[in-house]
């Protein structure tokens, strides 16, 4: 339901969707479902040009994954983490090429 209005627009929504996920599945103690939170979100950050909070959203979320041993998930957030890295000392003009 998320993704779905992500993509529609409504990140307001889609944030308050991420988050009763990752709640509950903080309750249940349920490590995918974590990961998948806190990669959505971490990726509405990114859109939505939060980047500390995006940061800080993608390293927990990649600490969960190297718990549960995902190699493939892990190394697309690590990517992600670094390209936020790097475009945060790029100067904004040319951002917008």
């Amino acid at each position: 339901m998320g993704w779905l209005t992500q993509y529609q627009g409504d990140t307001q929504r889609a944030e308050t969707t991420y988050e009763a996920m990752l709640e509950l599945s903080r309750r249940l103690d349920d490590k995918a479902n974590i990961a998948t939170a806190l990669n959505s979100l971490g990726t509405l950050a990114v859109e939505e040009g939060d980047n500390e909070r995006a940061k800080s959203l993608l390293e927990e979320n990649l600490a969960v994954l190297r718990e549960l041993n995902d190699e493939g998930d892990a190394a697309t957030t690590l990517e992600r983490y670094h390209t936020l890295n790097l475009l945060a000392h790029i100067p904004h003009p040319l951002l917008r090429c």
